[in-house]
């Protein structure tokens, strides 16, 4: 470990000392990072939300798989977003082999290189119920590999989605009327929240704060 790039010599002596030699050749010692920065993601219930996917020291990739682990009860892969330009060369897939495992992969005719800390992507997702979640790298089923077809070591941040159940509300004065009558309708939250409020209605109309 920790080698330069250069050339190297091995030497092999068995139990009956007798000695052999090999010599091997490192073409350069390259370290990826790849990191979820989940943090602490809040999301309600029924709301999208992104997770990005950040790269570091990418340099003369050719190809990734990668896997992430979820709680599918709790949230729902919902596609890739914001792609990185220089991903758009090759071919990039995402695929849920089983529920709660994304795996995304990667094939480049060439190869990518980004230089500092980028964006691969983001992984967009779904809030089905309320609950907690890990985001977990299956880093035994996460490869890297470099142009020059030699696996990449990384290092794999997971991270943790909280969604938050959709605060209880009430309507009030709702019901039937007149055309043309003014009316004022109100909402409010069960349990004394600040809410923020949007109301839409007929013809594009639309009013944000209570009442209405």
């Amino acid at each position: 470990t920790h080698l330069t790039a250069g050339t190297y010599t091995a030497w092999i002596m068995d139990a009956n000392g007798c000695k052999d030699n090999r010599q091997f050749v490192i073409m350069n010692t390259v370290v990826g990072e790849v990191g979820v920065f989940a943090g602490d993601v809040l999301s309600c219930i029924s709301i999208p939300f992104e997770i990005p996917v950040i790269a570091y020291d990418f340099t003369n990739i050719a190809a990734f798989t990668i896997q992430l682990a979820f709680d599918s009860s709790v949230i729902q892969f919902n596609g890739l977003s914001q792609v990185n330009e220089q991903l758009q060369e090759g071919v990039l897939n995402s695929t849920l082999v089983s529920p709660g495992i994304l795996q995304i992969s990667y094939e480049d005719p060439d190869s990518m290189t980004l230089f500092s800390e980028d964006m691969l992507f983001t992984v967009d997702f779904y809030g089905m119920v309320s609950g907690n979640t890990a985001l977990d790298w299956n880093w035994l089923q996460c490869v890297i590999y470099s142009a020059s077809g030699y696996e990449i070591p990384a290092i794999y941040t997971k991270g943790t989605v909280e969604i938050r159940p959709a605060p209880p509300i009430y309507v009030g004065r709702d019901g039937s009327y007149c055309e043309g009558s003014n009316l004022t309708l109100n909402a409010g939250s069960l349990t004394g929240q600040n809410l923020l409020y949007n109301w839409t209605g007929p013809n594009g109309t639309s009013h944000h704060g209570s009442p209405w």
